[in-house]
C-alpha cells in the first residue's frame, strides 16, 4: 500500500496477522476511557474479529518499525433489493482510535482516507459515522467531507 501522509506511516486494510495489533489498540482505547484491563482480552478480541473480517473491515496505521499508530473499524451493511433499485452496500464506521502519542500527525485522516478509497472502489453507496465523545475525531471526518445527516432515530433498550 502507498503511505499516507508520511513515508514512515503505513495505512492498510488489516490482515489476519494484524489481529493482536488491532486488539491492542482497542484495549488502549478502553483503558484510556477508564476500563480495567482483563486477562485474555487480546485473544478474546482476535477470536471475535478474525471470522468477521469480511464484513467488518478494519484499517491499521503502523510506523515504519511496525508499531501500531491507529485503527479505524467499520461494518458493511448490505441493503435489500427493492423494485427499480439495485441494492448497494453501505459502510458504517464504528471505531476510530489514535493513541495520544500519534494524534495531530495525520494518522486519523489517513485512516479515514483509506476507508473512503476502499468504499469507493467497492461501489459502496454511502459511508456513515456517529462520532461521540470529546476524543471521537469528529473534525477528522468533517475535514474528509462527511456532512451531518439528521435522518436517524435511535432506540436503546433499558433494563426496566
Amino acid at each position: 500500500m502507498d503511505t499516507l501522509p508520511r513515508p514512515d506511516v503505513r495505512v492498510a486494510l488489516a490482515e489476519p496477522g494484524d489481529a493482536f495489533a488491532v486488539a491492542a489498540l482497542h484495549l488502549q482505547h478502553d483503558v484510556a476511557a477508564g476500563a480495567v484491563p482483563e486477562a485474555g482480552f487480546l485473544d478474546r478480541f482476535a477470536d471475535w474479529w478474525l471470522p468477521r473480517r469480511e464484513y467488518r473491515p478494519t484499517w491499521l496505521a503502523t510506523s515504519a518499525a511496525g508499531d501500531p499508530l491507529g485503527v479505524l473499524a467499520g461494518l458493511v451493511v448490505d441493503d435489500r433489493p427493492a423494485v427499480g433499485r439495485t441494492p448497494r452496500p453501505w459502510l458504517h464506521l464504528t471505531f476510530l482510535y489514535v493513541p495520544p502519542r500519534a494524534r495531530g500527525t495525520g494518522v486519523g485522516a489517513s485512516l479515514v482516507a483509506r476507508a473512503q478509497g476502499w468504499a469507493h472502489a467497492r461501489g459502496v453507496e454511502r459511508v456513515g459515522v456517529r462520532p461521540s465523545g470529546p476524543d471521537a475525531g469528529a473534525d477528522v471526518f468533517v475535514t474528509a467531507g462527511f456532512v451531518p445527516a439528521p435522518d436517524q432515530l435511535v432506540w436503546r433498550p433499558t433494563d426496566d
